[in-house]
């Protein structure tokens, strides 16, 4: 996650200095990043949805076991959810680059 944010801040900081000076190559890379995160963020989320089903399939559960089971249910949805977006976002990233 660390990368990704530095990544980030480095986009950020490249259109606040406005050297955008090729667009096409510009819009390309961001299409490419985009789609990288989101086979990143895949991934993740598939090892942490198996981690949840492991976890939910155990016979005997505790209060903690039960607690960690709600809290991976609910950051696999986030986590899905983020992947969608950022899978929308290199799709219509792509229509853009090929649109300039």
């Amino acid at each position: 996650m660390m990368k990704h944010d530095i990544c980030r801040r480095a986009w950020t900081c490249m259109h606040q200095k406005q050297l955008r000076s090729k667009i096409a190559s510009v819009v390309k890379r961001d299409a490419g990043f985009h789609f990288v995160a989101a086979v990143f963020y895949l991934s993740a989320s598939v090892v942490l949805a198996y981690i949840t089903i492991v976890i939910g399939n155990v016979s005997t559960v505790g209060i903690d076991v039960l607690k960690t089971y709600r809290l991976d249910i609910s950051a696999v949805v986030t986590s899905h959810v983020a992947t969608l977006l950022y899978f929308l976002h290199a799709i219509f990233s792509a229509i853009r680059w090929k649109r300039a």
